[in-house]
């Protein structure tokens, strides 16, 4: 079984210097669309062309829709949970990912999105720490290479979000002219629209409606110093 939108977010994390806004739109029968859009900064895209010279099992671009759309395509045919209707579209620096799950309480091959439904409530849960990041790395085709393995650090490493900023200005400064505020404006955004208002939430940034709304640096998510977690009931 296949994570919700777990190789989209991890993509995201290895890009470094990039932002994402993922929306899950959860209906009451617990089937879900999913967009993300993702924008790559283009010292980022040369930075990572350097890569790619280095490491021939990273693509060209990690945003190149043929290869995402591979990728989702190969998604479809996971049996029970199967992604429905993938669909890839770019437009300059920004790649949109789409697609629909029958069943979100299916999707979980880490027990990092967890949906659980009761006679009363349905609660959602997301949880991301290192040792999840490590597992969905090894879904997507490029999870593998040593050069991106190497910035997700191990599940004792003493590694702080100060820290991987300043990892991140080091690799990104002979293309950029100020990497400070590319890589702190570098960010992950997940809006998660539930079937009705939720009656309580934890780890969101803000509620509006039926729609949850969380943002974390992208260094918060790559030093994970403390576990990422979502909740909402509803």
């Amino acid at each position: 079984m296949r994570p919700l939108f777990a190789p989209l977010l991890l993509l995201a994390l290895l890009l470094g210097s990039c932002s994402v806004v993922t929306r899950i739109e959860l209906a009451d029968d617990l089937s879900a669309r999913v967009t993300t859009s993702i924008t790559a900064s283009g010292e980022f895209l040369r930075y990572w062309k350097d890569l790619a010279e280095l490491d021939p099992r990273l693509p060209v671009s990690p945003l190149d829709p043929v290869v995402l759309r591979g990728s989702l395509e190969a998604q479809t045919k996971t049996v029970p949970a199967r992604l429905l209707n993938p669909k890839v579209s770019a437009e300059g620096k920004t790649t949109t990912l789409t697609f629909s799950v029958p069943d979100s309480r299916k999707v979980v091959s880490t027990s990092w999105f967890e949906v659980t439904r009761g006679d009363q409530r349905t609660r959602v849960q997301l949880t991301l720490d290192r040792k999840t990041l490590r597992a969905l790395a090894s879904l997507t085709t490029w999870g593998s290479s040593p050069a991106l393995a190497s910035l997700l650090p191990g599940d004792t490493a003493t590694v702080t979000q100060n820290d991987y900023a300043q990892l991140l200005n080091y690799l990104l400064e002979p293309y950029a002219k100020e990497t400070t505020p590319l890589v702190a404006q570098s960010l992950v955004e997940l809006r998660l629209q539930l079937p009705s208002p939720p009656v309580s939430t934890e780890g969101v940034l803000s509620v509006s409606g039926s729609t949850l709304i969380a943002r974390w640096p992208l260094t918060r998510l790559l030093s994970l110093e403390t576990p990422v977690t979502l909740i909402a009931v509803y």
